[in-house]
């Protein structure tokens, strides 16, 4: 097990341990406006109970491209998960961006692009990953908040922390590469294929709120919901709980 300053990452990515108070998105976005971190810095914390992990990338797509890369890293935590997680222990996902194990939230993507571009290609894009391993002394009692977990109160306590930091960062890789080789489509087929049933969902739309049944995503990960009055498609950058 490597010491906890000293995780071992694939040699496209170069690992920065966040100590303190820093939060490794928002030190990766601060790091990339200013020129501090580039393509391929990985920002990482494990702050008591909470895993957070965030990656620098300079895009060479449009913007209307860059939020497809949210699903790439969700896609590569539910592969490491698997790889490292009980077989009887069930992952998926909400859209756009929750985690869900056992059908409760565990954690969280983010993602925040550069309002500067060149050619339509933005400066820069950071994506990241908030999850909760175990539970806080002063958390509810487990099944209080059905909506909410922990790695450990699902079962995943064996799991090391490091380990799942680790086998994510390599199986992002992977996934980048398949990307970039075959487009969006793969990405695509794996994160709708594990994307969570609902009844039903309530979003907003053009200033208001809708409800409709989720029936898959669309060629850039958008969500398509069929509502009372025909299908609609809600659009990523939208709907998403993130900062610039």
């Amino acid at each position: 097990m490597p010491a906890l300053t000293d995780p071992h990452f694939p040699p496209l990515l170069t690992g920065h341990h966040c100590k303190g108070d820093a939060a490794p998105f928002d030190a990766a976005i601060a790091g990339a406006k200013s020129g501090t971190y580039g393509a391929g810095d990985l920002l990482w914390t494990l702050d008591g109970n909470e895993l957070r992990v965030a990656v620098v990338l300079e895009p060479e797509v449009a913007r209307a491209r860059c939020h497809e890369m949210l699903f790439v890293l969700m896609v590569a935590f539910g592969d490491a998960f698997g790889a490292l997680s009980p077989p009887e222990v069930g992952l998926d996902h909400e859209w756009p961006d929750i985690i869900l194990v056992n059908d409760a939230c565990v954690g969280k993507a983010s993602i925040a692009v550069s309002e500067n571009e060149h050619d339509g290609v933005p400066d820069w894009m950071v994506v990241a990953l908030t999850l909760r391993l175990a539970p806080n002394k002063d958390d509810p009692e487990p099944g209080y908040d059905q909506q909410r977990t922990t790695l450990y109160d699902e079962g995943c306590g064996a799991i090391e922390a490091l380990d799942l930091l680790e086998t994510t960062a390599r199986h992002f890789l992977v996934w980048v590469h398949s990307w970039e080789e075959d487009g969006f489509g793969p990405v695509h087929a794996t994160w709708q294929g594990r994307m969570a049933e609902r009844a039903e969902l309530t979003r907003e739309y053009q200033g208001r709120e809708v409800t409709g049944q989720p029936i898959g995503l669309d060629e850039h990960g958008g969500l398509l919901l069929r509502c009372a009055d025909g299908t609609i498609g809600l659009q990523v950058a939208a709907n998403l709980r993130t900062g610039q």
